[in-house]
């Protein structure tokens, strides 16, 4: 059975349960965001520039069904079907049907268990985007010019989240295995599967909201999978709030990474670029380690809401490995600035504008090599929730 067929019966079947569930309340939702961004970018010295339709800038277009249906007493079970698309080419995300999130939850006083695929705590995506909706401005929408250090959603998840109490609230995460499409991982559940663990502590009371959360990725002890990758384990530790003064809302958000993917918009195929790396070359590395910060404030203005925000990162790419060559490894810094203005043109639709710049720089102490990428970009678009 092709995608197209599978992705329409599951579409008639749910949207046919929406007129029989009764009780359970089934609704379909989405987003639909399409604008077009100019970007010019510096590589090393050479200069580039685009204009491109870009969709799911502002939010991420996507389409889903969710619903709830009491038990008995407070004893609540719901689910959570949500799929991204590219609006300008009609594709699904991931090759996956469900690529954003998939999940049923049992919930009651004592507060809900979930198990499926979904967002980690520092993600910036789905239910549980904790670190990100709470410490940055935009909620992780500036990807381009953020900077900060992000994990991911992941399979065979469990998530339980507590009860509120005096304003706190707990949420733990653990996954089996976070990608089962990677079939040169191990079985779920086995020490060769890539598993991640994640803790999340929220405070909020009156117009203050903080979030304290770490992270930990097991990438489990297959290192064929990771010939050519980060081959430590990664951490990361974030504390972010944000504070309504009501004619401003403050934002900040600081962090510490160990083992990570990716910092300052460096990723591992920066690092090859650096080192000079092709494909005869064996590469590895032992993750980036540094910091990240972000100081942002939205502001009502004429009737919309203006968002700026600056971000930092400071660290270096540990333990670099070219054909089993031992290297001294790279420092990397990371500058960016945003500014973004949204109009509602109605509640459920929303023009908006903006520009930003970030610079990120790797430089290879050892052998004198560098890496410098410099983006700026400007773009406008329209978002429709329905």
């Amino acid at each position: 059975m092709t995608k197209t067929r599978i992705f329409t019966a599951v579409a008639v079947a749910l949207s046919g349960a929406s007129f029989a569930a009764g009780a359970a309340q089934v609704t379909l939702y989405g987003v639909v965001d399409e604008g077009l961004m100019y970007t010019h970018s510096r590589t090393d010295g050479k200069s580039a520039n685009k204009l491109e339709m870009k969709s799911g800038y502002n939010s991420g277009n996507r389409f889903g069904f969710r619903g709830t249906e009491e038990l008995s007493g407070d004893l609540k079970v719901g689910f959570k079907l949500e799929s991204g698309f590219d609006a300008d080419t009609g594709t699904l995300k991931k090759n996956r049907l469900f690529h954003r999130e998939a999940a049923l939850t049992l919930s009651g006083s004592w507060g809900s268990l979930a198990a499926g695929r979904m967002g980690g705590v520092g993600s910036g995506a789905g239910t549980y985007d904790l670190v990100y909706s709470v410490g940055e401005v935009t909620d992780a929408v500036w990807m381009n010019v953020e900077g900060m250090h992000m994990t991911g959603r992941y399979d065979n998840m469990l998530t339980y989240q507590s009860p509120k109490f005096a304003g706190l609230q707990a949420t733990l995460q653990y996954s089996f295995k976070g990608d089962s499409l990677n079939e040169k991982e191990g079985a779920e559940g086995t020490a060769k599967a890539t598993r991640y663990y994640g803790g999340a502590l929220t405070y909020s009371v009156g117009s203050f909201n903080s979030v304290l959360a770490y992270e930990y990725v097991n990438r489990g002890n297959n290192t064929a999978t990771y010939k050519n990758d980060n081959q430590r384990n990664g951490q990361a530790v974030s504390l972010g709030a944000n504070y309504d003064f009501g004619v401003m809302k403050l934002f900040g958000l600081v962090q510490y990474a160990d083992g990570a993917d990716s910092l300052g918009r460096l990723y591992a195929s920066n690092l090859k670029t650096t080192y000079g790396v092709d494909e005869d070359d064996t590469f590895a590395f032992d993750g980036f380690k540094g910091w990240a910060a972000h100081l942002g404030a939205s502001i009502p203005v004429c009737g919309g809401l203006l968002m700026t925000g600056l971000y930092y990162a400071d660290g270096k790419a540990e333990k670099v490995k070219v054909n089993d060559a031992d290297k001294a490894g790279s420092d990397l810094r990371f500058y960016g600035v945003n500014a973004q203005y949204n109009y509602p043109l109605s509640k459920r639709t929303t023009i908006y504008t903006g520009l930003g710049y970030g610079s990120s720089k790797l430089d290879a102490s050892d052998d004198s090599r560098k890496y410098k990428s410099e983006e700026t970009t400007v773009y406008a678009g329209i978002s429709h929730r329905f």
